[in-house]
């Protein structure tokens, strides 16, 4: 069917008024919406396997879905620009879908968002910021990675592929497969600039496949209530034009000068296989703050290109301003020099353990 322009007017805990091109009519869409569906179909919003950017049209179906209450499914594969819509934030962040509060995202197999080929510092392909409430599930997701321009003067080190900011919670991503993002695969914490220490909280992401980022698999920024399953992150080193601290998990409490400091509490981190990634375990600790991570399971690093398996500083000035403590329980490192790394001024308050070593 020929691809129409239609207007629609959606009422939802936002409001958008929204003009887009996609395969059917809006006619065709109310009488679809009519036999009351269990779930709307990308395609029916924008056109299938495509190579034009479709981010507007992929929004619309996705908010049309959720004011109907059933999943939004994503049935082929999509291009996006991580720029292409304005938050609706004070920050004006941009991404390429914005996550909604009560809402059910799916991917069917062989589906996926490709960002397009940009010369961004940062961008975002999935956020969630100040909602509750969603389920993601077998989200594939391709950064811009061989093809992007890294034009200027900065490292170009934002671009993520998942992005978790302030005040989301209950989060459920269920097996995604991220790859070739210029910056982190996944990053959960605090929305720069944001003033208050709103943490997300009630995370949960499972059997999650993070490989061929430029920074890290997962940043652990500011979180309460955390825990991530069976992850496995590979392939982030040198070879892939990495930059710092190119880790399969990053513990960093971090947030924008003369805010509120982020805290790190109730994460679990639950068998972690990190393959080929060129710093696996790091953690970077400044100022009076409180982080709790426990690696629970077996944590597997493989093959790591780098000495420095587990490298934990703290870079407090006040040497009883942390507080928490980094736990490993069975730790088990193959085909690399196992180099652990902790420098720790205030080793009375903040602990760091691992319990069992097979190397």
């Amino acid at each position: 069917m020929k691809a129409l322009t239609w207007c629609a007017f959606i009422v939802f805990p936002f409001t958008a008024s929204v003009c887009m091109a996609g395969p059917y009519s809006a006619s065709k869409i109310e009488e679809l919406a009519k036999a009351n569906p269990t779930e709307y179909k990308a395609s029916w919003f924008a056109d299938k396997n495509s190579i034009k950017l479709q981010t507007k049209e992929l929004q619309a179906g996705y908010d049309y879905a959720t004011s109907k209450k059933v999943p939004f499914v994503i049935d082929g594969v999509y291009y996006v620009d991580g720029q292409a819509q304005k938050y609706d934030s004070a920050q004006n962040s941009k991404a390429s879908l914005i996550l909604r509060s009560n809402s059910t995202l799916k991917f069917e197999l062989g589906a996926k968002l490709i960002t397009e080929k940009n010369n961004y510092s940062s961008y975002t392909t999935l956020v969630a910021r100040n909602v509750t409430n969603v389920n993601i599930l077998s989200p594939v997701l391709i950064g811009d990675r061989l093809s992007h321009k890294y034009s200027g003067n900065n490292t170009h080190e934002w671009g993520y592929g998942l992005a978790i900011y302030d005040g989301s919670k209950n989060i459920n991503v269920t097996s995604p497969v991220i790859e070739d993002m210029t910056g982190d695969g996944i990053y959960i914490g605090r929305e720069w600039g944001s003033i208050k220490d709103n943490p997300p909280r009630n995370i949960q992401i499972t059997n999650a496949k993070i490989s061929k980022v430029r920074r890290n698999g997962i940043t652990i920024a500011s979180a309460d209530g955390l825990t991530i399953k069976n992850p496995t992150i590979t392939d982030i080193s040198d070879k892939f034009n990495t930059v710092a601290p190119s880790a399969a998990i990053d513990i960093e409490p971090e947030e924008s000068a003369n805010t509120e400091k982020s805290s790190i509490k109730n994460v679990v981190i639950d068998s972690l296989t990190a393959i080929r990634v060129k710093s696996p375990i790091q953690t970077n600790l400044t100022d009076k703050r409180t982080v709790e991570v426990k690696f629970t399971g077996i944590t597997n690093l493989i093959d790591s290109t780098s000495s420095a398996l587990i490298f934990a500083y703290d870079n407090t000035v006040d040497t009883k301003s942390i507080t928490g403590g980094i736990i490993i329980d069975n730790l088990a490192v193959k085909g690399s020099e196992f180099a652990p790394k902790p420098i720790f001024k205030n080793k009375n308050n903040f602990k760091f353990n691992i319990k069992n070593l097979n190397y």
